[in-house]
């Protein structure tokens, strides 16, 4: 994106105030350029709701993702579902979502987040993050061990309401 480019989404920011950005089922690297250029962007401040789902992510773009998490202090709604992250990325969106604490609903559906030794993440963000209300990690392939995990961690987030863990 050029400078002057985003000097006018941000004269555009100082204008109204985004809620709610979707931006699913489009190109990679449109969605990395508008987290790389844009994270310190004004109206990411007041982001509630972000659904990405459907775009190919990978590694690079979860960098990008858990730095906008970080502006976003606002996000309650977070869809990253079929977006083909691999454990890593996974992990690494989890944990900026740690320092979050209005999220109350993530939906990671879809994404192969299952293969890994590190099972304490799913306690780590529960217990970092106790007001999540929905979480959606269908066809994830989740084992029995983090399946476990995140059975034996559930305590931590007295706000659950829904949990859903199907073909996994």
């Amino acid at each position: 994106m050029s400078g002057s480019r985003q000097e006018y989404l941000h004269s555009i920011a100082e204008r109204f105030t985004l809620e709610v950005l979707d931006i699913s089922q489009n190109d990679i690297s449109y969605c990395v350029d508008v987290f790389k250029n844009l994270k310190d962007a004004v109206f990411l401040s007041n982001l509630v709701e972000l659904n990405m789902s459907k775009n190919p992510l990978n590694y690079k773009a979860a960098v990008c993702i858990k730095s906008t998490i970080s502006v976003c202090t606002k996000l309650e709604k977070l869809n990253l579902s079929h977006c083909d992250l691999k454990w890593g990325a996974c992990s690494l969106i989890l944990t900026g979502l740690k320092t979050n604490r209005m999220l109350k609903s993530l939906d990671i559906s879809g994404n192969d987040c299952g293969n890994s030794t590190k099972f304490t993440l799913w306690g780590e963000l529960f217990k970092a993050n106790n007001v999540i209300q929905t979480l959606i990690l269908n066809n994830c392939s989740l084992g029995d061990l983090q399946t476990r995990e995140i059975a034996r961690n559930l305590h931590l987030n007295k706000s659950l309401r829904a949990l859903h863990l199907s073909h996994n």
